[in-house]
């Protein structure tokens, strides 16, 4: 095992910590009593950024896995890998081809369709980040290319095998799924304080001097979530 790959497996696991600490705030679908949720403060941690390409802290995570998603996901307070917006997946030729089908009928917040030319759009738009974001590197760093083969089935070719690849696509940094016309739409660097994904709850309108508020996604392919706002 090279150097770069020891290095690569210790920092995924120092994140793995990280991540499961985000996960306290993932959205719940399942009902626990007859009434609807209230309004929670979920945090009084300073978020820093919006944008999964540029993220890099536990604060900016939680609201992040709340606003975006990714192709999989870890379950909530476990470090299990399930899907998430794609639904299946293959590994071939000895672990340097990953396949995704991709869950149908998802929408970003700004009503864009989901399908394999965003994914295609996000990867490669960290992949162009490689130097300035942060975990740009150690996510995709052994991503060759990707390959859109249908509206809902990409490739990653990755330059050569690497085990924990779908634990990386779980990050909260980095790996979730942005919507391609709101990035060039609010100019990129804009787009951290205005994020848009496929995710429970979208950014609601800000107000000044007041914090952070998300609103539920009622559009969400797993039903609107049970609190309707949160509140960082």
């Amino acid at each position: 095992m090279s150097k770069k790959m020891i290095i690569s497996l210790l920092a995924l696991a120092i994140i793995t910590f990280l991540i499961i600490a985000a996960n306290t705030t993932t959205p719940s679908f399942t009902p626990t009593s007859g009434k609807e949720n209230p309004l929670i403060i979920l945090t009084s941690e300073k978020w820093v950024t919006l944008d999964p390409a540029i993220a890099s802290d536990a604060a900016s995570a939680k609201i992040i896995n709340n606003v975006f998603e990714g192709l999989v996901r870890y379950k909530p307070n476990s470090v299990v890998v399930e899907p998430a917006l794609a639904t299946s997946w293959q590994i071939r030729e000895d672990g340097k081809v990953w396949l995704f089908t991709l869950r149908q009928g998802v929408t970003f917040h700004d009503q864009t369709p989901f399908n394999a030319q965003a994914v295609k759009f996000s990867v490669e738009r960290v992949l162009a980040g490689q130097g300035t974001m942060p975990y740009a590197e150690m996510t995709f760093g052994m991503v060759d290319k990707v390959t859109v083969l249908s509206d809902y089935a990409v490739k990653f070719t990755l330059k050569y095998p690497f085990a924990p690849f779908l634990q990386n696509l779980a990050q909260p940094w980095a790996a979730p799924i942005v919507s391609p016309a709101s990035v060039p739409h609010y100019n990129n660097n804009n787009f951290a304080c205005n994020p848009v994904g496929t995710g429970a709850y979208r950014l609601a309108p800000q107000q000044p001097n007041q914090g952070l508020l998300l609103v539920a996604n009622k559009n969400h392919w797993r039903g609107a979530p049970l609190t309707p706002k949160s509140a960082f």
